[in-house]
């Protein structure tokens, strides 16, 4: 019979786990940097996943009756005057913080009578102050185009709420204005780093 010396079983042995512990020892860290990888990615292109103070947020708001505004979402679409929030983001450039909305009309132009949307931001809040300048956007029948307005926020702040007066009016048989007023809270706005 032959014998294998124990020397060889051991040196094997040792090998197998030389080759278990490499893997182990590189595997882990390159799926740990995956993970956090596709989570920057994910985040970047498809939103933060939704945190604790943002649930919060978003059970005061419905608590309170005050609708979350999103990117996407339709503001009004219970008037015949409904507006797609189109853009909603942070641009934060190394002095300033810039909060953007961009708002398109959903309706279509009727020629046959006069209408138009008058839309008024009274103040937007941040999350330690309030800023009380007034940003008007005004649609008619011949500029049904996207509008965008611009908030520059302190460094550092978000934007938390807004009131906002909506103001339609229009020249026909129904001939009338509709005025509303509405406070809106802001969900998650995408932060873009600007140089």
């Amino acid at each position: 019979m032959d014998q294998v010396p124990q020397s060889s079983n051991q040196s094997d042995s040792n090998k197998w786990l030389v080759r278990i512990l490499l893997i182990i020892g590189i595997g882990i860290p390159v799926l740990i940097e995956l993970f956090t990888f596709s989570g920057l990615v994910s985040s970047h292109f498809f939103g933060e996943a939704p945190s604790a103070t943002n649930d919060r947020r978003s059970e005061t708001s419905a608590k309170e009756n005050i609708p979350l505004v999103k990117q996407g979402d339709t503001l009004f679409s219970d008037t015949d005057y409904p507006l797609l929030v189109d853009t909603l983001r942070l641009e934060i450039y190394p002095d300033q913080w810039r909060f953007i909305m961009e708002l398109k009309p959903l309706w279509k132009p009727n020629r046959e009578r006069s209408e138009g949307v008058k839309l008024t931001f009274q103040n937007l809040v941040t999350q330690q102050q309030s800023l009380e300048e007034n940003r008007v956007l005004v649609w008619t029948d011949n500029t049904l185009d996207e509008a965008e307005i611009t908030w520059i926020l302190p460094t550092g702040q978000r934007p938390q709420n807004a009131k906002v007066t909506y103001r339609s009016t229009r020249q026909d048989s129904l001939t009338g204005t509709l005025d509303i007023k509405r406070h809106f809270e802001f969900g998650h706005v995408p932060a873009r780093y600007k140089q």
